[in-house]
């Protein structure tokens, strides 16, 4: 059971105990090797204790936006959830006043939060996740076959991916899908039996180790990752840098990487005859996004690791004072090569 189930009060205090530890031990630490840039992070207010100090910049990485990422959201209408789920809200919202500087990984949730909070959120991306390919099951890779994998949620656009291959299936019975990734089995079985005679055409696997999930996505035609809300989804980058093109949401981040027509398609939310409409397209090759290009360009080159760590080094830096960041481009520089 959640912390925010057990009571509001106590799941607050408990997010703040959480907080002050952390910044504690980072203090211990910081006698013995003083600190140029301390990043936390926004969920659960991480940073929420980190004091300021001169010539300490404090950055924060917000990978969520509490009010979007409620799962109630997307089950009951506008709900604000449970009250555990409002105290973390506005336990996050006074973290992330406190940093220095505050960023996101994608223009997306940047947008929503320095709306939301009325400051300036950057936008920094990661580096982007080592992919690496392991031997897989050829009984399946011999197929043809589109992959949804990773969380299996309605966030993440199961549901609604289940809405549309009823339409794909009326339309082309021979389509395949293959869905790897933990979720609630009630809900993903009571998803795919509405398949009726297509269920078989879904083939459900549990999570595997990374190196072999990356050889089940390398075999398919394209990956089916329309998730309703997300922060840069690893899942989509993982699939472009192997040359698998995505088909996704119109938002949620996923229209800052997927170029429609050259690395995947992308339909407005929650539409499920557009997304079978794009399935349909790539799966029969009226669509010019295909399997096997090279990803490259502006925004996947900003995901390689020299470019982000220079990057988040540079947005480091408009923190704090001329001189304070001389020291830190420095100091990250040396650690860092």
């Amino acid at each position: 059971m959640g912390l925010a189930r057990l009571g509001p009060v106590k799941a607050a205090l408990t997010w703040y105990g959480h907080a002050s530890a952390l910044a504690q031990a980072m203090e211990r630490r910081h006698q013995d090797a003083p600190f140029d840039i301390v990043q936390s992070a926004d969920y659960r207010a991480a940073g929420m204790a980190v004091r300021r100090l001169p010539g300490r910049v404090h950055v924060m990485r917000c990978s969520n936006a509490a009010d979007l990422y409620n799962p109630d959201l997307y089950t009951s209408g506008p709900s604000r959830g449970v009250p555990g789920e409002r105290y973390r809200e506005r336990l996050e919202a006074a973290a992330i006043r406190r940093a220095d500087a505050v960023y996101c990984p994608s223009k997306f949730i940047a947008d929503h939060l320095g709306a939301r909070l009325g400051m300036t959120v950057g936008v920094v991306r990661p580096p982007r996740p080592p992919v690496n390919v392991a031997a897989a099951s050829p009984a399946v890779l011999r197929e043809r076959y589109f992959i949804h994998f990773g969380q299996l949620s309605p966030i993440k656009g199961t549901a609604w991916l289940a809405g549309a291959l009823k339409h794909v299936f009326e339309a082309d019975p021979a389509f395949r899908m293959v869905w790897i990734g933990r979720g609630k089995m009630g809900d993903l079985k009571s998803a795919l039996d509405a398949l009726g005679p297509y269920r078989a055409n879904v083939l459900l696997v549990y999570p595997m180790p990374k190196a072999v999930l990356h050889g089940w996505v390398r075999g398919a035609e394209a990956a089916v990752l329309p998730s309703l809300v997300d922060n840069l989804p690893n899942t989509v980058i993982e699939s472009l840098t192997l040359g698998i093109p995505v088909i996704g949401s119109a938002g949620a981040s996923i229209d800052e990487l997927v170029e429609p027509g050259i690395t995947g398609e992308l339909v407005p939310i929650g539409n499920e005859r557009a997304l079978a409409d794009a399935i349909l397209k790539v799966w029969t090759g009226r669509s010019g996004a295909r399997k096997g290009f090279h990803w490259s360009g502006p925004v996947a080159d900003s995901f390689d690791p020299v470019v982000a760590i220079e990057n988040w080094v540079q947005f480091a830096r408009s923190a704090g004072s001329p001189a304070e960041s001389r020291v830190v481009t420095t100091r990250i520089s040396r650690n860092v090569l």
